[in-house]
């Protein structure tokens, strides 16, 4: 009879030192209408200390029954990754299969410095992007969505400089995205214009901690009407505490 030899004891530590990193990582479950559920795992690996390929999933189930992974172009797995500092865009498909919506996704941000949104990969047709904060969770009763993502903001660094994205998507229809970066706290406005400079919308008029943040725009006025198709003017203006001030404007397209 073929005896397993004993763990030894870097092994142990081994495993030991990836279950504590595991641990801390921020984790997403996905639940169905009938329970079943599966969490993931991600964030900064900043020691290089997980062993991802380790937490490759096993082949989908039938069609049917529940599974949710994060999806990459070898196969799928309970855990992702990202450097401590990046440079380029970070983002984990997330594949869902259930034939019982709704779909209950569920999330924990355990502290860190990273941010992080949640979208549906189809230009915020199925939800708006959800910022990713805390604890928090979102319904998905469209049994078409069997796709979403997890997209990092930024990595926890503080930006140089101020700055504005262009939003995302544009055209859109019916949300979209607005990305701006703060090196210091802020006295931050965000407005949306008509083209004939005519104020229909404030989205942000707040203290604002440095970092980088997110807005969303749902292409309503200030009275929850629903605006026109057309060009729309986005200006982003902010006054930093040592008095430094920023001004930049985008150009926006709302099609219905």
């Amino acid at each position: 009879m073929l005896v397993s030899p004993p763990l030894s004891g870097p092994a142990k530590t081994q495993a030991t030192n990836t279950t504590g990193a595991l641990d801390a990582l921020n984790t997403l479950t996905i639940t169905d209408s009938r329970g079943g559920s599966q969490t993931l795992y991600f964030g900064a690996d900043a020691r290089d200390e997980i062993p991802v390929p380790m937490f490759e999933m096993p082949p989908m189930p039938p069609a049917g029954a529940m599974d949710a992974r994060f999806e990459t172009a070898t196969g799928g797995y309970m855990v992702q990754t990202h450097k401590a500092k990046v440079t380029d865009p970070v983002e984990f498909p997330v594949r869902i299969q259930s034939d019982a919506y709704p779909i209950t996704v569920t999330w924990k941000i355990n502290g860190g410095t990273a941010s992080y949104e949640l979208t549906d990969g189809v230009g915020g047709k199925a939800f708006r992007s959800r910022e990713m904060a805390g604890t928090g969770s979102l319904r998905i009763t469209n049994s078409d969505v069997s796709r979403i993502s997890v997209r990092l903001v930024g990595d926890g660094t503080l930006p140089t400089e101020y700055a504005l994205s262009q939003n995302y998507p544009n055209p859109f229809n019916p949300t979209t995205s607005i990305k701006y970066a703060l090196p210091l706290d802020s006295r931050v406005t965000v407005q949306i214009y008509n083209i004939l400079g005519q104020r229909v919308r404030t989205l942000i008029n707040d203290n604002i901690p440095a970092g980088y943040h997110m807005a969303e725009w749902d292409g309503t006025g200030n009275s929850g009407q629903q605006l026109a198709s057309g060009t729309y003017f986005l200006q982003l203006s902010a006054t930093g505490t040592n008095g430094k001030t920023f001004n930049e404007i985008r150009k926006l397209m709302l099609l219905k």
